[in-house]
């Protein structure tokens, strides 16, 4: 019976090398580049928010950079575009500075129209209308 091995199967085998693949690297690549992290950590910047690693807590340290709708707008946005397929996607230069001008366009169009509504100005008279 040449196909048998001469070890029992429920006690460890001392000389087996633990199984490495690629895919367990990339795995922990995409959990240390964890999109939703990224944005939780910006969402609390835009609130004037860092986190304390003495105390485990999110410290106010200043007023908020956007009001709540400008910060909803802004992390919609980039959570359409940060996610782990994008992470983890293979695009190269040129590709990646077409996406970012593309990004800073929109946010500064974003920006401009909706100086009112962020509250980067205060409201004119006819703001609600």
């Amino acid at each position: 019976m040449g196909g048998e091995n001469n070890f029992n199967q429920n006690e460890p085998y001392l000389g087996a090398v633990p199984s490495y693949s690629p895919e367990d690297e990339i795995r922990n690549i995409v959990g240390q580049i964890d999109p939703q992290r990224i944005l939780d950590n910006l969402n609390h910047a835009l609130k004037g928010e860092y986190y304390s690693k003495e105390e485990g807590i999110w410290v106010k340290v200043g007023d908020p950079l956007i009001n709540n709708s400008g910060r909803g707008w802004i992390i919609s946005f980039f959570t359409s575009i940060m996610n782990n397929a994008s992470t983890m996607g293979i695009i190269d230069e040129k590709q990646f500075s077409y996406m970012m001008e593309g990004v800073i366009n929109t946010v500064t169009r974003e920006f401009r129209c909706n100086l009112e509504k962020f509250g980067f100005v205060p409201p004119g008279p006819t703001f609600k209308q």
